[in-house]
């Protein structure tokens, strides 16, 4: 065999394992992972700005009050925490506390703060919609802002799994807290 035709057959076969590649990376991304950079401090103390996470890609139906979701609003990717469901009726008093069918939820994972709450009160979670807030409360944008609004679950692209960077925060992220 010549030098030229094993270089031709190497250009091919590592075209094809590229191509694979970036197949198999595009279907990983699209129906089972996501690695995504927090870039706000808006879920402090559990997601820190900067931190990369591992977003696990669920349906609409599996996705739990207390999860972290990741969204897309606007041109961003954004990470709040699943408060309401849908058909659950949420209230949220001048004060912050949350209530979810009339029991107060605890939020242990919560920094407190008072934000812009332009909703009325209460509200019922429309079907294919999630009722999000951050857990720092204070001068971040969520579903108490009546422009924000729900978050339509078609619109969720995973839910927070792993904290993978930097080394000293890596874990898992649990339901309901940290």
């Amino acid at each position: 065999m010549r030098r030229s035709e094993k270089r031709r057959r190497l250009f091919r076969s590592l075209l094809i394992l590229l191509i694979i590649a970036v197949i198999g990376a595009s279907l990983v991304s699209r129906y089972l992972c996501t690695l995504v950079t927090v870039h706000s401090g808006s879920m402090r103390p559990g997601l820190e700005q900067g931190t990369v996470v591992l977003s696990l890609t669920r349906k609409g139906d599996s996705i739990r009050r207390g999860d972290i979701v990741l969204f897309r609003y606007g041109q961003q990717m954004l990470f709040r925490r699943v408060i309401g469901l849908a058909g659950d009726t949420v209230t949220v008093g001048e004060d912050g506390q949350v209530l979810v069918n009339e029991a107060p939820l605890a939020e242990p994972y919560v920094r407190p703060g008072l934000s812009r709450n332009t909703q009325e009160w209460p509200l019922t979670v429309p079907s294919d919609t999630l009722f999000v807030l951050a857990d720092t409360r204070g001068g971040t944008v969520d579903s108490r802002n009546a422009d924000f609004g729900v978050v339509p679950i078609t619109s969720v692209r995973g839910v927070a799994w792993l904290k993978v960077w930097p080394l000293y925060r890596i874990g898992f992220i649990e339901e309901g807290g940290p």
